[in-house]
Formats: C-alpha cells, structure tokens, sequence
C-alpha cells in the first residue's frame, strides 16, 4: 500500500492504531496495533475493522459490527469513544481496552476515514473481564466458551446437564417450567424421580459454569422454573439471526453495502445447523429448520447484492454453498444456471441443469418445473436472450 499523508498518523500515534477505509477495511496499523492484537499488518490489511477488533463491552455484549456506533459515525463525522471494552487477540484471549475513534474527512489523497485508536487499560482488568459473558455457540458443534476458554462440555460426566443446558439455551431470559424440563430430559419418570435427576443436574451444571468463573446465579430459579440470565451470555444463533434482520432491514432502505456486510457476518456465524449433534431431538428440530432456511435466504440474497454490481464469481460461489446444505433445492440451481451465463460459462449453466433434473429424478420422481426447463431452453439458443438476474 502506497503510504501517503493520513496513513503516517498511524505510525506517528502512540497508542496502538489502525487505519480503516470508507468500506471498513483496515489500511494500516502500527507496530504498538500489532502487537496488542496479535497480528501482522499483512493479516490486518483488507479485512474489516470489527473482524480485527472483534470488541464486546464489559456486559459481554458485542460492540462491533457492521453497523456498530462507531461504524455510524463515520458518515456523520463525530468522534466515537468507549472507555472500557474487551478485545480478542487473534489468539483468542481477550483483554481490556479503552477504544476511541479520530474521524478523518475524505480527500482525494488517501483513502483513509477513520483512525481507530486502543489503549490497553490494566487498572480494568479485572472489572472488565469478570463482566464478560459465557459464549455459547449452537449453530454447528455445541460448545461453550468463557474469558477465550472453551470449556470442553464433551468432557462433563454427566451428560443431561449439556441437554439441560441447550435447553434452557433455546429459550435465553425466560423460565422453562420443572415440568418440561423434566418432560425433556426423562420421559417416563415419576414426578418425584424427574425432580431429583433435575436438581442434581442444576447442581452439577452449576459447579461446572463456576468453575469456570462464571456466577452461580447465571442458571437461575424462578418459583418452580430455571432460566438462564440473557444478559450474562452471548449466544450465536440470536447474533445470527439478529445480523439477518438487520441485512434485510438495510437492503429495503436500498443501503446494499451495509446489508452486504450483515449478511456476511450472519453467514460466517453458520457453522452447522442449529444443534446438529440433536439431530434426532424433536424439540428443536422446528428452530433447526427455520435457522436453516433464514440461512439459505441470507445466502441468496447476498448472492443477488454481489451479482447486482457484476460479482457473479461470489454470487456463484454461494449458490453452490446454498446447493450444499439443500442439494434439491430447484430455484437456487436455477439461480445458478443465470449467473454461470453471466459470466459466459454457457457450458456450465447447461450441466447444472442435467445435475438438477438428474437429482430431481432420483430422489422425487419428478421433472424439473416449466420455469427452469423455459430457462435451459434459453441457454441452449446459440444466440438467444439474455439472461435477466
């Protein structure tokens, strides 16, 4: 990268800094940056600023992001500061900071917007770190991770307190009744049996999370109910589905770039299907599904924002992750089949095709639906129309 004038007030700062661009994307960071942050400026350079800080305030609740209080300021040119948050070294480990923001007006001779400026703050650190939230992710692999240790759930001996904690995890802030729980985790047996299994799980669930350093109070009793504190966690599937929302949100008010980002981070959070180890559990077999395909729509309409300005590699890329979680999925090879014509991969457009209807037939006897065999009917004209995306 060409350094030119507003880059050098990186390297001139004295605390750690890095630049960031009108997209978000970091320039620049000085050597204090990378070492507090654990990585090499190569590393930092074109990814977003929040993907490197990656900040959460002392309540565990996330601070950056696509459409973060800082990002907002930048377009209204007003300093952003927070004088107490926890930022992950990209080793994992989180540690306090104070974070402040210099807002740099645009100018033909730089790039650069904003200079973001972290301050490690020692007197802190253990305020802030014991406000840190437990992490739980479900979309994917279950796990648990608190102050950047995963807690190794698949180690606890007793494993109806996991359940019991996905569980109440389904339902964060709010009680679930003795009863269902019992209901859940038991079936058959007697109320008074149910009652004590139930509270020995409570007991152990809550000696594991303490051990860990986390309040005993974070599993919580409510009359004849237990609940898990909402403001004591972070969970991936509400951030996920929050992120979504937010992208659509966006998108309608035609802001297509920070729609874009939102989509991406919600797609980057889907690592699996909500609680794929539970495949066979009818209890949250209905979240998994309408996850799923808040996911798949997630994933084409970030297809539809990256072929809209002519970037149908990425387009075409997504289709063929949305094809890997939903294989019969017809409109997304249809998708497909359009966007391989945009990039003038005829050839290809007409194999997906046979790949669909090939997959169509095996698995429900069918044929692929007038709309999709009108659409290889026109990819098939030597010289036909065009293909509207």
């Amino acid at each position: 990268m060409r350094r030119g004038y507003r880059p050098a007030l990186v390297e001139s700062a004295s605390d750690a800094a890095i630049a960031v661009g009108e997209d978000l994307r970091v320039l620049a960071g000085n050597a204090p940056a990378q070492e507090l942050l654990g990585y090499s400026e190569h590393d930092m350079l074109g990814r977003r600023c929040y993907e490197v800080l990656r900040a959460v305030l002392p309540t565990g609740a996330p601070l950056c992001g696509p459409s973060c209080d800082g990002i907002s300021c930048v377009s209204k040119c007003r300093p952003f500061a927070v004088p107490a948050c926890l930022v992950m070294r990209r080793d994992g480990q989180w540690f306090p900071v104070a974070l402040s923001t210099l807002i740099l007006p645009g100018a033909a001779r730089t790039r650069t917007r904003m200079l973001i400026l972290i301050r490690p703050r020692s007197d802190v650190a253990e305020a802030a770190l014991s406000g840190s939230c437990l992490r739980i992710f479900a979309l994917g692999r279950f796990r648990l991770v608190f102050r950047g240790r995963d807690l190794a759930v698949e180690k606890w001996v007793r494993k109806r307190s996991v359940q019991l904690l996905k569980l109440l995890a389904s339902c964060p802030g709010n009680a679930l009744n003795r009863g269902r729980l019992i209901e859940r985790l038991w079936g058959e047996a007697t109320e008074k049996r149910g009652r004590e299994r139930l509270k020995v799980t409570v007991y152990y669930l809550r000696r594991q999370l303490m051990s860990a350093g986390l309040d005993r109070d974070v599993v919580a009793t409510e009359g004849e109910s237990y609940l898990l504190r909402g403001e004591a966690m972070w969970i991936d599937a509400q951030t996920f589905e929050r992120l979504a929302v937010q992208g659509m949100h966006l998108a309608r008010q035609q802001d297509f770039e920070r729609a874009l980002r939102c989509y991406e981070d919600a797609l980057a959070l889907y690592k699996g299907d909500y609680l794929e180890e539970d495949l066979y559990a009818d209890w949250c077999a209905e979240e998994r599904e309408r996850l799923r395909e808040l996911c798949l729509e997630v994933i084409a309409r970030t297809a539809a924002i990256h072929a809209r300005v002519g970037r149908y590699e990425q387009a075409v890329g997504l289709c063929r992750r949305g094809l890997t979680m939903e294989p019969c999925r017809e409109s997304i090879h249809r998708t497909l089949m359009m966007y391989l014509c945009q990039l003038g991969q005829r050839s290809s457009a007409l194999a997906q095709y046979q790949r669909c209807r090939d997959l169509l037939r095996r698995e429900f006897g069918v044929e692929p639906l007038p709309i999709t065999q009108a659409l290889y009917r026109r990819i098939l004209e030597p010289r036909g129309p065009s293909i509207d995306t």
